[in-house]
């Protein structure tokens, strides 16, 4: 069992006693948990994710139209019970008023709109 455990560091209890009943040992799982547990063995813990380092630069401002554009999938339903599902895509640094513009096929929903 301790051979296996070092041989697969990522295999459990249940695991290693599938293994050892490949291998013609056969073992209650359960005496097979209590030595387990009493040679010290356990499944070794992963690493945690890498989280970067230092301050963030803040993100610039777009200082003209097309320079920055934002998408999202919105969806909705009409009074009959039919779903849809559109794409908006909204240009980050228009000073104008919103506009809006639907196309049939995709459907697709075209938005500008001013920043906050």
């Amino acid at each position: 069992m301790r051979q296996v455990a070092s041989e697969r560091r990522r295999f459990g209890y249940r695991r290693i006693h599938v293994m050892l009943d490949r291998q013609g040992i056969v073992m209650n799982l359960k005496k097979l948990r209590r030595l387990y547990r009493e040679e010290k063995l356990a499944v070794r813990k992963r690493g945690g994710r890498k989280r970067a380092l230092g301050t963030r630069r803040p993100i610039a401002l777009p200082s003209r139209a097309n320079e920055r554009w934002s998408l999202d999938f919105v969806s909705d339903a009409f009074t009959d019970g039919r779903r849809f599902r559109v794409l908006a895509i909204v240009s980050i640094g228009v000073v104008t008023g919103p506009h809006i513009g639907l196309q049939k096929e995709p459907l697709l929903l075209v938005a500008s709109g001013q920043r906050a």
